[in-house]
């Protein structure tokens, strides 16, 4: 229904996955720029992590608490609030990121595998354990 209600050019460009199989996300990831995360109930959207460490940036709803971890500071744009009206500005700021070049997908892969990926995370686990003063990266 959303799609409908645009241009054809934008229903070309914009899908809207349901629940998918993994391989078909990585599929969409590599071609993708920007993860729109719409989802009401969410921890921490591991597809997100996944999207950033893919070199993709990040929309998401401002009142899950990890989404600020995952857009902040130069991975993505949170909406001022749930209204429609604020996701799509939102999602307009980085379009305009991207289509100014202010958005470097080496960047974002680079900077978000420093922090997202499992070999980061384990090693950030076992210093902690191993030598106890050390705060976890990722604040999460």
């Amino acid at each position: 229904k959303l799609v409908a209600k645009h241009a054809i050019d934008v229903e070309q460009r914009i899908h809207i996955h349901g629940p998918a199989p993994h391989d078909r996300i990585l599929q969409a990831f590599l071609k993708a720029k920007i993860g729109l995360f719409s989802s009401r109930y969410e921890g921490c959207p591991i597809a997100g992590e996944e999207a950033l460490c893919l070199g993709c940036s990040l929309v998401g709803p401002p009142d899950v608490p990890s989404m600020q971890d995952l857009c902040a500071p130069h991975f993505g744009t949170l909406p001022q609030s749930r209204r429609p009206g604020d996701t799509a500005q939102a999602l307009n700021s980085e379009i305009q990121l991207w289509s100014s070049g202010k958005r470097q997908p080496s960047f974002i892969a680079t900077s978000a595998r420093h922090i997202f990926s499992a070999r980061s995370i384990c090693t950030d686990i076992l210093q902690v354990y191993t030598d106890g003063s050390a705060e976890l990266k990722t604040g999460l």
